[in-house]
């Protein structure tokens, strides 16, 4: 039997060319695609106090915070932001979008020189499990009370105590009307890995988010609320709750394999 050797098919005129390999390219040098999605509301509601206080307004067409009549008033609302699983490295921004609702006796407007102040928050993971249709005041669910105290009132047990987005208001509003997050890329991105346990690794909602007035004005007789459209409204879909995520999106194999490609130079000659 014969043995052939293999003969190099390098051409002379280059056999002695050095094939160098500079460093590659780290994926963080590569500029981050951002992309964008939008939410509706999973659940909605409104508690009232007082009188309210064991009502259900799942169902209603409005969201409220404020004071009515001597009652404070309190809107809940939670997203699936399942959508997102697997698509995101980073969350660069969420904005929470409202409609203000006026007319049929459901006015935003404010009938003392007070401002209408709306504070939001994320509503605590021991509170999860609030129902549409049978929270109230008093009640998470059906027998089961909030986890702290009636309406979601005590801070970093009903909420977490960190304020995520704030608006003031003196007057009728329609919209839309924007509660922006603060908070770091950190912070952001943190809050939607939580929801995503409970979305997607756990497949149940998430706590979903509280907004309030923190100073309401309680007086018989005056309004100075917020009133936007729920997710029950049947005139317009568009004037529905959105929770609006921007997010860096997550490279594709292909973004990988161009940064290590960048990496690599062509034949350097080198003198003997």
């Amino acid at each position: 039997m014969k043995t052939r050797t293999l003969k190099s098919t390098i051409p002379s005129s280059i056999s002695k060319r050095k094939l160098l390999l500079a460093p590659v390219l780290p994926l963080s040098a590569l500029p981050a695609a951002a992309a964008t999605l939008s939410f509706t509301p999973d659940r909605d509601n409104t508690v009232i106090a007082g009188s309210f206080a064991d009502d259900n307004f799942g169902s209603a067409n409005n969201l409220s915070a404020g004071g009515v009549n001597g009652f404070d008033q309190r809107a809940i609302l939670s997203f699936d932001v399942s959508a997102l699983h697997g698509l995101y490295a980073s969350i660069d921004s969420i904005t929470l979008r409202f409609h203000g609702r006026l007319g049929d006796g459901y006015d935003v407007h404010n009938t003392t020189a007070v401002p209408i102040v709306n504070e939001l928050y994320a509503i605590s993971g021991g509170n999860r499990g609030w129902g549409e249709s049978t929270s109230t005041w008093n009640l998470r669910d059906t027998g089961t009370p909030w986890a702290g105290s009636t309406g979601l009132g005590t801070v970093n047990t009903d909420y977490d105590g960190t304020l995520l987005a704030t608006r003031t208001f003196t007057g009728g509003v329609t919209g839309p009307i924007d509660f922006t997050f603060t908070g770091t890329t950190a912070t952001l991105t943190a809050l939607i890995d939580g929801w995503m346990v409970d979305n997607v690794t756990n497949s149940q909602p998430n706590p979903g988010l509280l907004l309030l007035d923190p100073s309401p004005t309680l007086i018989t007789g005056t309004r100075g609320r917020s009133n936007f459209y729920s997710k029950d409204e049947t005139e317009s879909a568009d004037l529905r709750p959105r929770l609006i995520v921007e997010y860096n999106v997550i490279p594709e194999p292909s973004s990988m394999l161009l940064s290590a490609l960048a990496g690599l130079m062509l034949f350097r000659r080198r003198r003997d």
